[in-house]
């Protein structure tokens, strides 16, 4: 039997100390900064721009914001001085320490050239009576342009952000992973790096700490302390594995999953990898999960 122990601690405090120290440093090089201007010649890509679909969890709200500065990848400052982050979304640039500086400077210039001098229309999920603020102070949202571009389609179609799937909610989250799947077919901007390609949880090299998407088929299902583990070896003490805490068992129910019997599925999934007897991957929402061989056992 799988006798590993039920702890989801560590993963936390990594990935909160790295996200403080990142956006510490990105607040330091844009104190001095002026207000947003539009991408110079030198700086212009080719951007696919992603015009609002037909939304089935989000709707445009009354509240519009003028972008003044963009401060790194994901987040930026209004009018106002209020900061604002993409909601859902990781950026290698902002979570990855080994990540490419041109990857780095890709990934900023292209938000800037998404919404650079752009007044948003900030979108809700239908129930959402208010939007969420993170640790940082930032406001967490989802916006379409004044042109009705969608910013969060749109950074997933150039490949410069890739979902994270970790939240309890995502609305419209199948929108945005098929705008992420048309970037990796394409190997657009991050996945054009072969260190951001799907891992094979079967039979993968040596990885280092970090978000990853991997994919393979799992070993076997086991249950100890009623905490879920998935075995992508025979082997639990070094092969790649994942967890699911006792709490997400009910929100896999409710979408007609039960991952006790996913032994010998493929499934994909995604999330922030450590070293814990092997590769492992804390389960903290259904959304890390897509089976892949099996229509009526998907998210």
């Amino acid at each position: 039997m799988n006798l590993r122990p039920s702890n989801f601690v560590l993963k936390a405090f990594v990935i909160v100390s790295f996200t403080i120290v990142t956006h510490i440093a990105f607040f330091s090089i844009s104190a001095n900064a002026q207000a947003l201007k539009t991408p110079s010649s030198e700086d212009k890509i080719n951007l696919d721009s992603i015009k609002a679909p037909e939304f089935q969890d989000l709707k445009k709200t009354a509240r519009s914001i003028k972008v003044k500065t963009v401060i790194d990848p994901l987040t930026f400052t209004d009018s106002k001085g209020d900061v604002y982050r993409l909601k859902d979304l990781d950026s290698p640039a902002l979570s990855d320490p080994n990540v490419s500086e041109d990857l780095v400077k890709l990934s900023k210039t292209t938000l800037a050239a998404i919404i650079a001098g752009k007044d948003l229309i900030l979108l809700s999920p239908q129930r959402q009576k208010d939007f969420p603020v993170n640790r940082m102070g930032h406001t967490l949202i989802h916006a379409v342009t004044n042109d009705d571009v969608w910013i969060e389609g749109t950074m997933l179609a150039n490949g410069i952000a890739r979902l994270k799937g970790d939240t309890e909610t995502i609305p419209d989250f199948r929108l945005m992973l098929g705008q992420e799947k048309n970037a990796q077919n394409q190997k657009k901007g991050l996945w054009a790096y072969p260190r951001y390609q799907v891992i094979n949880a079967n039979n993968f090299e040596d990885i280092s700490e970090g978000y990853y998407i991997a994919e393979g088929k799992i070993e076997s299902v086991s249950l100890v302390k009623n905490n879920i583990y998935l075995n992508f070896g025979k082997n639990w003490k070094t092969d790649f594995s994942a967890g699911l805490p006792s709490s997400l068992r009910k929100d896999f129910a409710k979408k007609g999953l039960n991952p006790m019997n996913w032994a010998h599925k493929i499934v994909r999934l995604r999330g922030y990898v450590r070293d814990y007897n092997g590769p492992f991957v804390d389960i903290d929402s259904t959304y890390q999960i897509e089976i892949l061989d099996n229509p009526n056992e998907a998210d």
